[in-house]
């Protein structure tokens, strides 16, 4: 314990003896870095960062999600700017699409660049699945007030729920009783598929089929959802 508290004091007198050594306009200089304010030029002149952030990257993650990556030279956005929905907006840029969606909240991450947006997922503003369109972001700062350049615009890719498509299905009505059915669709990677109203199936990759034999005379159902490539249900 003795030792510490001599250890405490030899370092709290160099500390006094460094300091003494500094003129008060260095000084003053050192704790304006230390501070973060600006930058710090070794010539001695500090200059302010007066750099606007901008979009980095922009992707639809879910049918409810789409994340936001800026760019900024103080490495961290003001996060009332950052998080203010009203700040972002989502056009539809496509034939596929005919409203634009609907975003519901902004928060941002811990890393103070990256924006999750959650937008809305249902009918008639969702969005549709390899649409384009375009996020349109103002009033965004960064930590010094910086605000991004009026309506700055990135193009991205929607992602909506992709829908699992039959082909070689039997005519109907048939006499035939087996089915060998191929399961597909865009961007559709796997699925799961229910045969008369059963319990759903366990994951299928799209290139294996739907077999089943044995069937008896009557009206028949299948249902199939489709997972994507990001993982998506």
């Amino acid at each position: 314990m003795t030792v510490n508290k001599f250890f405490i004091a030899i370092t709290l007198a160099l500390s006094s003896l460094a300091l003494a050594g500094c003129n008060s306009n260095i000084f003053k200089k050192y704790m304006d870095n230390r501070n973060d304010k600006g930058i710090y030029i070794p010539s001695g002149a500090l200059t302010p960062d007066d750099t606007a952030p901008d979009i980095a990257t922009v992707t639809a993650t879910t049918h409810t999600n789409v994340r936001v990556v800026f760019q900024d030279k103080s490495m961290r956005l003001d996060e009332a700017s950052a998080n203010d929905a009203d700040n972002y907006k989502i056009q539809c840029n496509d034939v596929k699409c005919s409203y634009n969606v609907n975003i519901i909240s902004a928060v941002l991450e811990s890393d103070k660049l990256t924006v999750n947006l959650t937008v809305n997922g249902t009918e008639p503003d969702d969005m549709v699945h390899t649409a384009k369109y375009r996020l349109v972001v103002i009033d965004v700062a960064d930590k010094y007030g910086n605000a991004i350049y009026p309506d700055r615009i990135s193009e991205f890719d929607g992602r909506g729920p992709v829908v699992a498509e039959f082909s070689g299905t039997p005519a109907n009505p048939t006499n035939v009783t087996s089915i060998d059915i191929d399961v597909g669709g865009t961007d559709v990677v796997a699925y799961k598929y229910s045969l008369d109203g059963g319990p759903y199936s366990d994951e299928i990759d799209v290139g294996d089929n739907i077999t089943a034999a044995g069937l008896a005379e009557g009206v028949h159902s299948l249902e199939a959802v489709g997972k994507d490539s990001l993982g998506n249900w």
